[in-house]
């Protein structure tokens, strides 16, 4: 991943990124604060994936923004350190403690599977291994569970407590909405549900399957595809309804002798029949013709409106809608996938450019290392942040003036100095292209010249013979006008 490559300059405690300051590409040095060191590699491809890579402006906007976030994890974190508490309480532990109690889920789940049978008197039952084994599984899952809630109240519930306390509110505020937030409430409820599938019933067990959507980006895409176009779906469900019930008045009022005995006790009242026909016969592959006698005339045409234009068109345009959906969004993700693989985060070039200007293969991959390393200008940015304002040079002035009027033109988008370089070499080039050109046209202009003057010479030793012997005897002209050729020339003797 190239928005997420090794840092050299971490190790030294020194960075440079490339920044534009009076109109001009320049390389910054800079000091990497030591608290840096802290930041969790899961907030990083959080932050590669999730920043708005809409254009360049937005893409460095939300960046700098996020980088406040995590700029606030991190010093929160060097509080946790101070504190004893980080060998224990940091984001990767919490990273794993998730992925222990997944883990711990589809365990006690594959032994559902295997486990479950019937007794004798048609109950569900486990035999006394499975139920110790289930047992133990299951403490432990709850066990884990509660500890990844309590290090995320620990870990991050603060740091979202100070992102809300920048927008201006309140504590109380503050609380309540970190109280609330998707995320707190949602470890709460693992909890909640692990709880429960040990007091109430083994089936709460089996809906923490579903923590899969907070892992995979290609689970949570199949949810979006059905949440993201939910207005079209509603209308076209709604359309649906529409049609359902239209197609069971006529049903109902002109057909409903045609019921078969086992279909017409579901049709005593008309909305009874509207369920039946909705329920029934969405489910069926024929729609409700299985429900009813076989019959010719207005019927059949019935029929056949039934099977097309509800059980097919109307059915697929439903599920057309969540296809589509979902193909957009893999669309969208190779895109944003493609753009992180293949062109600089932050001058926004492309791979090709710079193995173009390189003298080898590498040129894409030193470029992001050395000059525009994603996590170098992260660096940067909490360096100005952490170093009084007083401290500043007229650089970092400039810089720390532009972030507090959200404006990214320091960022070099579009522009790197190792392709101005390459610009430079390529303009002396040019030129001297250019000057052999000029010397070239010059040679070539004189021998032109001359030879015009040649021809020039010759034509006029013709004009003068011809008219001083236009009245000699045959031949006289053309001996003459041979002589003078051969004279003007200096061609070797032409036999008349």
């Amino acid at each position: 991943d190239t928005d997420k490559g090794e840092d050299d300059g971490d190790d030294a405690g020194c960075g440079v990124i490339e920044v534009v300051w009076r109109g001009e590409v320049m390389r910054k040095f800079f000091h990497i604060p030591h608290i840096c060191r802290h930041l969790a590699a899961s907030s990083k491809d959080n932050l590669v994936f999730s920043v708005d890579r809409s254009n360049a402006e937005n893409q460095m906007l939300d960046f700098i923004e996020r980088g406040r976030v995590l700029y606030m994890e991190v010093k929160h974190q060097e509080v946790l350190i101070e504190m004893g508490l980080d060998q224990v309480f940091n984001r990767t532990y919490q990273e794993y403690a998730t992925w222990l109690a997944f883990f711990l889920c589809c365990l006690i789940n594959l032994l559902f599977l295997i486990n479950y049978t019937l007794s004798p008197a048609g109950v569900p039952e486990l035999n006394d291994s499975a139920v110790t084994a289930i047992n133990v599984l299951n403490i432990l899952q709850l066990m884990v569970a509660t500890f990844t809630f309590v290090m995320f109240l620990v870990v991050r519930a603060p740091v979202k407590f100070q992102v809300y306390e920048a927008e201006g509110l309140s504590k109380a505020e503050n609380l309540f909405k970190t109280a609330t937030d998707f995320h707190t409430m949602y470890y709460f409820g693992y909890c909640i549900v692990a709880l429960l599938g040990i007091v109430h019933h083994d089936f709460w067990s089996t809906f923490l399957l579903l923590d899969l959507l907070m892992k995979n980006a290609t689970a949570r895409d199949v949810v979006k595809s059905v949440y993201n176009p939910i207005r079209s779906l509603m209308m076209s469900l709604l359309l649906l309804v529409l049609v359902v019930y239209a197609y069971t008045n006529v049903v109902f009022f002109l057909f409903r002798t045609d019921l078969t005995d086992d279909a017409s006790g579901y049709c005593y009242t008309l909305w009874d029949c509207f369920k039946t026909l909705f329920d029934i016969g969405l489910r069926r592959a024929n729609f409700i013709t299985e429900l009813m006698f076989t019959t010719y005339g207005i019927r059949e045409i019935l029929d056949w409106f039934g099977f097309i234009g509800i059980k097919t068109l109307l059915m697929n345009l439903v599920f057309g809608i969540i296809i589509e959906s979902f193909a957009q969004l893999r669309e969208e993700n190779d895109e944003k996938v493609d753009k992180i693989n293949n062109s600089c985060f932050i001058c926004g070039i492309d791979k090709e450019t710079f193995d173009r200007a390189s003298d080898g293969v590498d040129g894409f991959s030193r470029h992001l290392k050395k000059d525009h390393l994603m996590w170098n200008y992260w660096y940067f940015l909490v360096f100005i942040w952490e170093q009084d304002k007083d401290d500043d040079d007229g650089l970092e002035l400039y810089i720390r003036a532009c972030m507090e009027r959200y404006d990214v033109c320091w960022f070099p988008i579009g522009k790197a100095l190792v392709l101005s370089d390459s610009v430079n070499e390529d303009e002396a080039l040019n030129k001297e292209l250019a000057a052999c050109v000029k010397e070239s046209r010059k040679v070539l202009s004189d021998k032109i010249q001359t030879y015009q003057q040649e021809v020039g010479g010759t034509l006029e030793a013709i004009a003068t013979a011809l008219k001083n012997d236009s009245l000699a005897p045959g031949g006289t002209v053309m001996r003459k006008v041979t002589a003078q050729i051969r004279e003007s020339s200096g061609v070797g003797a032409i036999t008349a």
